[in-house]
């Protein structure tokens, strides 16, 4: 009897966690259509607040910050980028968000950087 009580608390437990990143998406989701180009990064953290995880990178002479936001969820352990969508900050302004514009601002800025230095 007692170790079914602590498996169906340790299940509730997982549970409850998981159903924390629905609602973290779904808010995020929801500020994510409050951010206007040219916002500040003050102004993203007032309006979605801390992201989840970071980028940094100086290209060309330009200071782009890439910051995730989990804007959706999937019931298996392991994160993945489609879970997350990139707000890029070009010199302490919002220059757009998604995950098409982090590919052709960063990635492809990334690759042809790479290419100059062979």
């Amino acid at each position: 009897m007692r170790s079914t009580l602590v498996i169906a608390f340790l299940l509730l437990l997982f549970v409850g966690g998981c159903a924390q990143y629905g609602v973290i998406a779904e808010r995020n989701n929801k500020n994510l259509l409050r951010l206007e180009i040219g916002d500040t990064k003050s102004k993203v953290l007032e309006v979605i607040g801390e992201p989840h995880r970071n980028e940094k990178y100086q290209i060309e002479g330009r200071n782009y910050d890439v910051w995730f936001y989990r804007t959706a969820w999937t019931a298996d352990d392991r994160e993945t980028d489609d879970e997350f969508t990139p707000v890029v900050i070009i010199d302490g302004k919002v220059a757009g968000w998604g995950r098409n514009y982090y590919d052709t601002t960063i990635k492809v800025k990334q690759d042809i950087k790479i290419e100059h230095k062979n």
